[in-house]
């Protein structure tokens, strides 16, 4: 079962991207996500990317328990919701996707 978990903005798309690669995703694309816990400005860090192109971060004020997820091993999955290349926006879901016996003991 997937649960929703967030759909925020991708943080520091201006330093990792031209408008081009914006506009080559397309909505429902998944996007991987991973935990950078040695990134020299937050052990936190998640980075967006897909096809091993970085396209930047989950914002620091969702990327704790995103991390969290992540290092414990869980399907986490990032979809793209909606995109302007020209402003350098890309709106994403971040999914956890967990069998339903683990949510009812949770």
């Amino acid at each position: 079962m997937q649960l929703l978990c967030y759909e925020l903005k991708v943080a520091g798309l201006t330093f990792n991207v031209f408008p081009k690669d914006i506009e080559a995703l397309l909505e429902g694309d998944v996007l991987e996500l991973t935990a950078e816990p040695n990134n020299p400005f937050d052990p936190n860090a998640v980075m967006v990317s897909k096809d091993g192109h970085k396209f930047g971060y989950v914002p620091k004020s969702h990327n704790l328990k995103v991390a969290r997820f992540l290092e414990a091993g869980d399907k986490v999955i990032a979809k793209v919701v909606s995109k302007q290349a020209n402003n350098f926006l890309l709106l994403i879901s971040i999914y956890i996707d967990m069998p339903v016996t683990r949510l009812i003991q949770d």
